[in-house]
């Protein structure tokens, strides 16, 4: 059992992920916009799978939504936990110490969203539409998939020339994640991974 959180602990903690979010220059695809779509989505998975979420996990799910990528650090691969410590530490600031929370929120952030490491993998029904929230763009139509694509390569620093092995090495990785799927729920199998790899094949066959 994790502690409920009132309304101002929730406004002002998405108001700090909001100002540090925006302090980076760099950000393209992980704005502050993203947060808030994976937030939307996430609730319309939860939704659509009829996943009736009690309070606690709906208030988890806000907070990891909005602090997922608050940390985003070109090149850095352990930017998931540095996201998570932040967020953690927020709490404690807004005087929120209880450890369950804590340590919830650090799961639902790494097995949701460190999407490149095998050893995460969602588990809660929070973390797996925070999962397929956040891959839902792949699923997007293919003039979003390029948009959101160039702006993954500028905010990376990749060139123009680098930028397509790598791609599609991250895209192949992200397609085949879980047993050959790239999403975890009924929804996002069903619905969103077949755009995603129409999305794919299209853009490989661009390339050729």
């Amino acid at each position: 059992m994790i502690l409920l959180l009132n309304s101002e602990v929730l406004r002002d903690f998405g108001k700090r992920m909001r100002e540090r979010v925006k302090q980076d220059d760099h950000r393209r695809y992980h704005t502050w916009d993203h947060h808030l779509y994976v937030l939307t989505k996430a609730k319309a998975i939860s939704k659509i799978e009829g996943i009736n979420l009690s309070l606690e996990e709906r208030q988890l799910l806000f907070l990891a939504c909005l602090s997922h990528d608050v940390i985003y650090d070109r090149g850095k691969s352990d930017n998931e936990e540095a996201s998570a410590r932040f967020a953690v530490n927020v709490l404690k600031e807004l005087g929120v110490n209880d450890q369950g929370l804590h340590d919830k929120l650090t799961k639902a952030i790494m097995r949701g969203t460190k999407h490149f490491d095998q050893k995460y993998k969602p588990i809660t029904n929070v973390e797996k539409v925070l999962h397929d929230a956040d891959l839902s763009p792949m699923a997007s139509t293919y003039e979003n998939f390029l948009r959101n694509n160039e702006e993954l390569r500028v905010e990376g620093g990749s060139s123009v020339k680098d930028w397509p092995p790598k791609s599609v090495w991250a895209l192949n990785l992200l397609a085949n994640r879980h047993k050959g799927f790239m999403f975890v729920t009924k929804h996002g199998r069903e619905k969103l991974m077949p755009r995603a790899k129409r999305n794919i094949r299209t853009y490989k066959a661009s390339l050729s």
